[in-house]
């Protein structure tokens, strides 16, 4: 079930990629905003969504700290902690530039993330009931 969410998200990833891509061909003009150039973004947005990805991304950091400490191959529930924080910053961008695709690429990791997080809150509960 994780793959399979992990493949519909990455899916819509790809499907708001190629639906750029096919509308700025049809324009003859690149249809996604510059990236700190444009107008009708303002600053504070754009360092809002930056900061989301970069959280996000950061989630791949804390793994490999945690992989070399423990030497085991693990994702600990602050990788999950460190993708819904990051995942519900892109997506609260995506609401704000009302942008449907960013919205639920990003939601359906939701699920994953959560339920991950449930699981080990169950597992520290059993734990500390043994």
């Amino acid at each position: 079930m994780i793959y399979l969410l992990g493949f519909i998200s990455q899916v819509l990833f790809f499907m708001r990629t190629l639906l750029q891509w096919v509308l700025s061909e049809r324009a003859k003009k690149v249809l996604s905003p510059t990236f700190l150039n444009n107008t009708k973004i303002p600053l504070w947005l754009i360092i809002w969504g930056s900061a989301g990805q970069v959280i996000f991304t950061m989630r791949f950091v804390y793994q490999w700290i945690y992989l070399m400490r423990r030497n085991e191959s693990l994702l600990p529930v602050g990788f999950w902690i460190i993708s819904l924080i990051g995942s519900g910053i892109i997506a609260s961008y995506g609401v704000i530039r009302v942008d449907p695709i960013l919205i639920l690429g990003q939601s359906v990791g939701f699920i994953a993330y959560t339920h991950n997080i449930a699981i080990y809150r169950k597992e520290q509960k059993m734990l500390l009931h043994d």
